[in-house]
């Protein structure tokens, strides 16, 4: 009974650290950036390199954001930045700009398109951007949206806008 005991113990350990899942931590240590943000700035970003400035609409469209890094916006801004109006404005910025909180571009750089607010789902992206005119959707890691998976998001975005 004693040795059957032991050997259920011992799987049920072995199977407890093989299910162990934790993000990898990889923390931004590049240069200065300065990022225009339209909505409110991540609360859980601990690097003091990364600075973020609130900037409006209305300053993307009077070209007011060429002294930034990148543009980000955030999630509770998106039915606003869906507007037909700017469309031609994300196409024609001249600086990273990344839609946080969307899996998808198409309502931003389409006038056809309308915004649909929805949370996030795995196997989905977590944002969308344009860099240099190029598509972008970024992820979470392992599909998980927690603290340490958003940080390690913030983290790989800043490397690739920098």
């Amino acid at each position: 009974m004693k040795k059957l005991l032991f050997f259920f113990i011992l799987m049920l350990l072995t199977l407890a650290s093989g299910c162990n899942s934790t993000t990898p931590t990889n923390p931004y240590t590049g240069g200065v950036l300065n990022i225009g943000i339209i909505g409110n700035s991540p609360t859980i970003i601990e690097n003091k390199t990364v600075k973020f400035v609130p900037i409006t609409f209305e300053d993307l469209a009077n070209d007011n954001y060429k002294n930034y890094d990148a543009v980000f916006i955030m999630k509770e801004k998106l039915v606003e930045a869906s507007d037909d109006n700017y469309s031609q404005i994300y196409a024609e910025l001249q600086k990273p700009i990344i839609f946080i909180g969307t899996d998808t571009l198409s309502p931003f750089i389409s006038d056809a398109m309308e915004y649909r607010p929805k949370d996030f789902q795995k196997g989905l992206s977590y944002s969308a951007g344009l860099i240099e005119g190029t598509r972008y959707d970024f992820g979470l890691y392992n599909d998980e949206e927690n603290e340490a998976t958003i940080k390690l998001f913030y983290s790989d975005l800043f490397r690739l806008i920098e």
